[in-house]
């Protein structure tokens, strides 16, 4: 779990590993190959930048990350018809990140295929 400080770094706040990917309330953490990989594929729906990551029991920062700006933002009651078309990706509740069936397929096939879950909501994939 992460804690995002004003400074803009995330600092662990439980456990000492980092994942592939971070979700949390308002942001999310992907490793750079993964963003990397994504903006290949051409994914639709967000903007990306270097994220520092903060161990502060070391005071050491990690830089393997890269902060997603997700830019379509749904409300889990308000959403019906999400856009599940191409390959795109959306946050609902400001904490789940949802990506279109098609994304996931091409995850799945993936080198990262081992490193990421999927679990099937009821409007999309997460």
């Amino acid at each position: 779990m992460l804690y995002q400080l004003a400074d803009g770094r995330f600092q662990l706040i439980s456990g000492g590993c980092t994942a592939v990917l971070m979700a949390g309330v308002d942001y999310v953490l992907v490793r750079h190959d993964l963003a990397e990989h994504l903006a290949t594929l051409g994914v639709q729906g967000f903007q990306r930048h270097p994220a520092i990551i903060y161990r502060r029991s070391e005071d050491l920062e990690i830089l393997t990350h890269d902060c997603l700006i997700v830019e379509a933002h749904y409300d889990l009651k308000d959403l019906e018809n999400p856009p599940l078309d191409g390959l795109r990706v959306f946050m609902v509740n400001g904490r789940m990140l949802f990506v279109t069936p098609k994304l996931r397929e091409l995850l799945l096939d993936s080198r990262f295929r081992h490193e990421l879950s999927f679990a099937y909501g009821r409007f999309g994939i997460a």
